[in-house]
This record gives structure tokens, C-alpha cells and sequence, in this order.
């Protein structure tokens, strides 16, 4: 993963970053253990724009997929464990192929992430997105957001339906670096495989 600011590897926030953990428990003092107390995971906002991460494979081709056949929330859904590392709220922002990226899109995305910050509706942002142009939308993103909090974008190079998909993983670690402490002030990062 690579920020766009200073393209800083993320590589090295992952080898040394500390995730937090499914859940943490604070025992007050003197209390018996059977009296703890669960600290929430934080709250991630997962704005799905499509791209090869949302694809699905093409009937009518042996190699082809169509990009953005499936939704955020389908994504999330075939991501094993990644509900124990954030809260996770999925909104579907668009659903096209990356090479169709726009400025109307770009600015949607822009206020929306805005608003959640905002609104303090999440303490993190990722974003599912073509590789075609993910580096545009990182740079665009970089140079509007104007908020320490992370801003992730990760993508797929196989459709959702392929065999060994990567969009899973991906998705896995890009939550695990939004809710990492050291990924806060780093600008917007991008992710793949």
C-alpha cells in the first residue's frame, strides 16, 4: 500500500502497526474478573464505487467479467472476520467500471466522506475502487478531504467470482489499516494486491 503523500510505503505501517484488537476489556480495579467491560471496535464507512473488485464473471465469455456486478454490502459479506476489526456501514456510491470514473463521482465522493467526518459518523473511510484510476481518485481525495482521519482505497485485479478472488483480502486489509492509529494523518492511501 502506498500513500500519495510522499508515496510512504504502507508495507512498513503494517509490519510494525499494532491492529486493535476484536475487543478490548478494561478490568477496573479491585473489580472481579467476570466484570468486564467491552470497548467498541471503531466505526468504518465503506463507500463502493465498483471497478474488477465488484466484478462478476461474464456469462457469454470464458475470460471475461463484468465490473460493478456486485454491491458493497455483497462485498463486505465475503469477507470473513473483517466484522471483528470495525463497526462497518456500507453505502454504494456508484458502480461502474474504473475507466468510467468522473468528476461528478469524484465530487460525490469527496462530500460524502466530508460528512461523515463531519457528522463524526466514522473514525474511517474505505473505498472500493477500479485500479484503472484509483490513483486519480487517491490524488483527487488527497487534495480535497483535508481531514487527519483515513482515507483508504483498495481494489481487485480478479472479479468477486473468480478463483481466488483477491477483492476479500484487499478488503480485509484495507480495514485493518483504517482503524490502525498510525494510518491517521498519512493522507489518502491506496491499496492492492
Amino acid at each position: 500500500m502506498v500513500s500519495v503523500r510522499g508515496l510512504t510505503i504502507l508495507a512498513a505501517i503494517l509490519g510494525v502497526a499494532s491492529v486493535m484488537p476484536v475487543s478490548l476489556y478494561a478490568e477496573s480495579a479491585g473489580a472481579p474478573s467476570a466484570t468486564h467491560k467491552q470497548v467498541s471496535l471503531p466505526r468504518v464507512l465503506v463507500l463502493a464505487t465498483g471497478g474488477t473488485i465488484s466484478g462478476k464473471a461474464d456469462n457469454r465469455s470464458a475470460i471475461g467479467y463484468d465490473a460493478g456486478a456486485v454491491t458493497g454490502q455483497q462485498l463486505i459479506a465475503g469477507v470473513p472476520g473483517v466484522e471483528k476489526l470495525a463497526q462497518l456501514q456500507v453505502e454504494q456510491i456508484s458502480n461502474i467500471a474504473s475507466q468510467n470514473m468522473n468528476s461528478q463521482i469524484w465530487f460525490r465522493l469527496a462530500e460524502r466522506i466530508r460528512q461523515a467526518f463531519a457528522k463524526n459518523e466514522a473514525d474511517a473511510i474505505v473505498i472500493t475502487h477500479g485500479t484503472d484510476t484509483m490513483e486519480e481518485t487517491a490524488f483527487f481525495l488527497d487534495n480535497v478531504v483535508g481531514d487527519a482521519r483515513p482515507v483508504i482505497l483498495t481494489g481487485a485485479m480478479r472479479p468477486s467470482t473468480a478463483i481466488s478472488a483477491d477483492g476479500p483480502a484487499n478488503m480485509y486489509e484495507a480495514v485493518k489499516v483504517a482503524v490502525d492509529p498510525q494510518a491517521r494523518g498519512r493522507g489518502v492511501l491506496v491499496g492492492t494486491e
